[in-house]
């Protein structure tokens, strides 16, 4: 029983690890979108512009 706590807490600090990582991952890429949306928005204003 003591064995099977320990795996189930290294398994449960494995998946916040990994869980940390997929959230700054998806952080990066939410900002990333936003930049490429702000660039694409301004290259259309300039098309209207012409």
């Amino acid at each position: 029983m003591s064995n099977d706590i320990k795996e189930v807490k290294v398994d449960v600090r494995s998946f916040s690890r990994d869980l940390q990582e997929v959230r700054t991952i998806a952080i990066s890429a939410k900002a990333e979108a936003e930049r490429a949306n702000s660039r694409i928005n301004q290259l259309i204003e300039d098309e209207k512009d012409v």
